[in-house]
């Protein structure tokens, strides 16, 4: 069963019973921009068209503990800045607050209303919880990350 700590303890309703699943015709969008590939990864890294960060713990964007995949070097990207996702995250799980979400991504963002923003860790995942916390704070940004992230980049040769 998933985690429901927070939600019962708030008292919302939960069920046992089986939603039925009704088909839509639902068409979506993609919007490419909004996931970066590692050739402009690389092609940023001499332009400087946007900030990357790194969701990674320290230890790991440092290159001080060995990546838990095999295959993979230890170590960043290029001009790329850390702020381990669980940063952003209270001890349940939750979003911080924007004061606190604030304060964190400062120490990396100089300007909070930055747009041009790419977020990656290491498999993609866990750069969604930064986009999404980012955008907690700065309404105008529309998340984008890496998805490749260290994964693909750190591929050893």
């Amino acid at each position: 069963m998933v985690d429901l700590k927070k939600w019962l303890k708030e008292n919302r309703s939960v069920s046992l019973e089986k939603p039925k699943i009704q088909f839509s015709t639902y068409k979506s969008n993609e919007k490419k921009e909004l996931v970066k590939s590692k050739n402009l990864i690389e092609k940023n890294i001499i332009l400087n068209q946007f900030k990357v960060i790194d969701a990674r713990s320290k230890e790991r964007f440092e290159g001080k503990v060995p990546e838990p995949r095999k295959g993979l070097k230890s170590g960043s990207i290029q001009n790329s800045f850390c702020i381990p996702f669980n940063f952003c995250l209270n001890d349940d799980q939750t979003f911080k607050n924007k004061d606190e979400l604030t304060l964190i991504f400062k120490s990396s963002i100089k300007d909070i209303n930055e747009k041009d923003i790419v977020f990656s860790c290491g498999s993609g995942v866990t750069a969604c919880v930064l986009a999404l916390a980012y955008s907690l704070i700065n309404d105008k940004y529309q998340p984008c990350i890496y998805d490749g992230s260290w994964a693909e980049y750190g591929l050893v040769k």
